[in-house]
């Protein structure tokens, strides 16, 4: 059941809440596309919590807490173009798991090979069986 206004939680590392709400593993620092998620969000009737993360260097704690959050979160969106080059390393197997879109400026990259979710923009989040959309 949606409710007429939603409730979105941006969540960082240590952070967890355990709910059941629409979750989302954001990995990214574009700023323009953390601009476009919010507008996706803002026409959204669901209550959504974004899991966003965008340092640049990780620890072991942090990288435990990615894994266990993409296992929790119903899709994940990875920037690889900003991704930090731990993220780069771990990305084949985000990559690999259907609830993962991809963004990337690479041409004819090796990821298309494990999937066929790359995407361009957010727009996709238009589609994701109405989740965003009322």
């Amino acid at each position: 059941m949606t409710n007429p206004i939603s409730k979105v939680n941006l969540i960082t590392y240590p952070d967890q809440i355990f709910s059941d709400t629409f979750k989302i593993l954001f990995i990214t620092k574009n700023h323009t596309l953390k601009d476009e998620i919010q507008s996706y969000i803002a026409d959204s009737k669901l209550d959504i919590d974004i899991y966003l993360t965008e340092e640049s260097r990780l620890d072991n704690k942090q990288i435990d807490w990615i894994f266990n959050t993409f296992n929790m979160c119903n899709i994940c969106i990875l920037d690889l173009d900003t991704a930090n080059p731990q993220i780069r390393q771990l990305a084949s197997y985000f990559i690999a798991k259907s609830k993962t879109y991809y963004l990337t400026n690479e041409v004819d990259s090796l990821y298309n090979h494990i999937s066929n979710r790359q995407v361009y923009n957010l727009d996709f989040l238009h589609q994701i069986g109405g989740n965003l959309e009322s």
